[in-house]
Formats: C-alpha cells, sequence, structure tokens
C-alpha cells in the first residue's frame, strides 16, 4: 500500500495522518520574543514524522497542539485514520480494527461500526471473559496452599465467602489482607 497523506480534520495545515497509521507536523514558522535584545525572533521549524504514545487500555495516541500553550489535546491514532481516509455515510460513532490489533492502525483494517458491534466482533467476548476467570489459590497462615479454584466465583461458591473479598484480597487491596482467616492470590 503507497502511504498517502491527508490534513486532520481541525488542525489544517499543521498536521497530517496517512493511511499507514503514522502522523507528522507539517513545516511551520514560530515566532518568539528575545527579551535580551528586545525583538521578536521568527524561524522555520521543519516538520517531522511524530513519536506516538499508548494509552492505558494500549491504544497508540498522539497529543497535538493548536497554538499557544496549553492547548493540546490527546487522540486516538486509529480514530484519525478512520475520519481521513474511511467514509462514513451512516456516521456510526465507534472505528474497529478488522484484525483485533489495536496498534494497526492502517486504513484497510479499520471500519466505522456501532459500539454494540464492536463489542461482539470477533474473539472480543472470548477474551473479556477470559480475564474475568484467572485461578486463585487459597493459602492458610503458614502460607501453604490449601486449595486451588478455577476462578473468584468458583472459590467463592465452594468455601462460602463473598467474591468481593476474595477478588480484593487478589488484587492486593491493603486493607483487605485476608478472607475468611485465608490469604487469597491470583496463581500464575
Amino acid at each position: 500500500m503507497t502511504e498517502e497523506w491527508k490534513d486532520i480534520q481541525g488542525y489544517e495545515g499543521k498536521y497530517e495522518v496517512s493511511n499507514l497509521g503514522r502522523v507528522r507536523s507539517l513545516d511551520h514558522m514560530m515566532h518568539r520574543f528575545d527579551s535580551r535584545m528586545g525583538i521578536e525572533i521568527s524561524y522555520i521549524v521543519k516538520g517531522r514524522i511524530l513519536r506516538q504514545a499508548r494509552s492505558i487500555d494500549g491504544y497508540p495516541i498522539i497529543n497535538l497542539n493548536t497554538g499557544g500553550r496549553g492547548t493540546g489535546h490527546t487522540h486516538r491514532i486509529h480514530a484519525l485514520v478512520a475520519r481521513a481516509f474511511i467514509p462514513n455515510p451512516g456516521n456510526l460513532p465507534e472505528v474497529n480494527h478488522k484484525d483485533e490489533d489495536k496498534t494497526n492502525n492502517r486504513a484497510d483494517n479499520l471500519e466505522w461500526c456501532t459500539g454494540l458491534y464492536n463489542i461482539r466482533y470477533g474473539t472480543g467476548i472470548e477474551r473479556r471473559t477470559k480475564a474475568l476467570y484467572k485461578a486463585v489459590a487459597q493459602i492458610d497462615a503458614d502460607g501453604n496452599i490449601v486449595a486451588t479454584y478455577e476462578s473468584i466465583s468458583a472459590a467463592a461458591e465452594a468455601t462460602g465467602y463473598t467474591r468481593s473479598a476474595i477478588g480484593k484480597c487478589c488484587k492486593g487491596n491493603p486493607r483487605h489482607k485476608t478472607a475468611g482467616g485465608y490469604r487469597w492470590k491470583y496463581k500464575q
């Protein structure tokens, strides 16, 4: 796929996004006042490909600045690519990664969709369900494993202790070191 560049909506003439998921700044003039010399200095800043960061949930993001200090806004790369390269005649609200890789922001891997479609797409439900079912170990005061369970729910059902209490212990909540007199840990 040949790389194409388009202006980012709201940042025309400052930033562009490519169909391969890259963002660049454009050449632009900068002005600053030199207080020692008492004059305004103008100079050209060369455009460049911008380094992307990651959001807490793993999506590539970029901070784009509109002007002065404190005017930056963070944007998810896949949304910028979709707005620039994928028609959205149905005015759908979300963007889906067809291959389920949130770091693959090529235009041919993205599609506009509804929130429900996005949640149910591919292996999403299966992945979220697996995350809920982590094995847990029940540990006595001497540090011995008394029993293991396939999930917090299974442990709660077998022991009679609440899921909430066991879960707080597993997550390392400092106020909940034990549940039912036992320590609980996620099994590795």
